[in-house]
């Protein structure tokens, strides 16, 4: 049995009651408050919830027509409905369009179960449509204000919205390319079996994430990380495309000067005329060059892995000490000759 909280407008305390007993025959479980006056109303409705009102269209201190216009004052969503002893078609009229949701005569109660029912129906209705409103300005003001350029096609790629991140990236107007397809972004540095593989890709209802070169609208070219997600009907069709597009000039730049340096500390490493290894935590020989692999007399390939004792025994006992010396202090290291026979002492401090 549902619970119905209702407030009822009413200067007459049997006829309240018709209307609670009327409510609990149609299967509710009732609970009320009568008032009469507009100070009372305001009271209720500051003290209390109520599912719905029912009130009489007019009496002496009091009329519905001023408490519809105190539910609106309050904003507050709560059907009212009028039950009254007489009621004109414009009186009814009048009544619907201040925002009443439906008014009977109180000789003809038995309809109203069904009026209260349809009366949370459609608030209940109301507030789902209300929260899907507020979901979707929050997802409008989320992609509007994404740092990433986002957009949406249709399944033939033709653009049909686009956040400013992305007007920004490519720098044409929204007018200038609304309803267009994507193409005109096209830089030429792909092929077309990179395209006919993206298209394949989403046709299929499959996400394409990857690199592409696009083209500005000023005819410089950019890279930019894309993600391709198809959006589907109810009946499993897709409808749209959503992209996700990252510029990522920065990170390639920054990528292309890792790696110019990573080649010249090689072309370092491997050309030096003097011996240079580098050792893990556990001695083990990380990289080698070539000249200390000829001074070891064992080929480059067969040291990494392996520890110094294994590669060199017979300069371990002086050789050990000190890189362990070095790996649990964090000193300096130290210059020091070694013959492979007798341990020296280290020499000066390198500045």
């Amino acid at each position: 049995m549902p619970n119905l909280n209702i407030l009822i407008i009413e200067d007459s305390e049997s006829e309240a009651g018709l209307l609670v007993r009327e409510l609990r025959r149609s299967g509710y479980e009732v609970t009320s408050r009568r008032i009469e006056t507009e100070a009372d109303m305001l009271t209720a409705l500051q003290t209390a919830a109520w599912d719905v009102i029912l009130s009489d269209y007019s009496m002496p201190h009091f009329s519905g027509l001023a408490a519809l216009r105190l539910i609106k004052e309050q904003r507050l969503d709560i059907p009212l409905i009028f039950v009254s002893g007489t009621i004109g078609e414009d009186a009814a009229v009048m009544a619907m369009k201040e925002g009443a949701v439906d008014y009977l005569l109180k000789d003809r109660l038995a309809r109203l179960g069904a009026a209260v029912a349809h009366a949370l129906e459609t608030r209940q209705l109301r507030e789902k449509r209300k929260l899907a409103e507020e979901q979707l300005r929050l997802q409008q003001s989320a992609l509007e204000s994404a740092a990433n350029a986002i957009v949406i096609t249709n399944t033939r790629g033709e653009l049909l919205w686009a956040n400013p991140a992305f007007h920004t990236m490519t720098c044409y107007a929204p007018a200038e390319v609304a309803g267009q397809c994507l193409r005109f972004l096209k830089s030429g540095r792909h092929d077309e079996a990179f395209y006919r593989d993206l298209w394949e890709t989403i046709l299929a209802g499959r996400v394409w994430e990857g690199e592409i070169i696009n083209r500005r609208k000023d005819g410089t070219l950019y890279p930019e990380r894309m993600t391709i997600t198809p959006v589907r009907a109810a009946d499993a069709g897709i409808t749209h495309f959503i992209a996700v597009k990252q510029d990522v000039t920065e990170r390639k730049k920054l990528e292309g000067e890792v790696e110019f340096r990573e080649r010249q500390i090689s072309s370092f490493f491997s050309g030096a005329a003097a011996g240079l290894a580098i050792l893990d935590a556990n001695l083990c020989f990380v990289q080698i060059n070539g000249a200390l692999a000829e001074i070891n007399g064992v080929p480059a390939d067969e040291h990494i892995g392996k520890t110094v004792s294994e590669i060199v025994p017979h300069l371990a006992p002086e050789v050990v000490p000190l890189v362990e010396h070095v790996i649990a202090t964090g000193d300096p290291i130290f210059t020091i000759e070694l013959s492979g026979e007798t341990p020296r002492e280290p020499g000066e401090q390198l500045q």
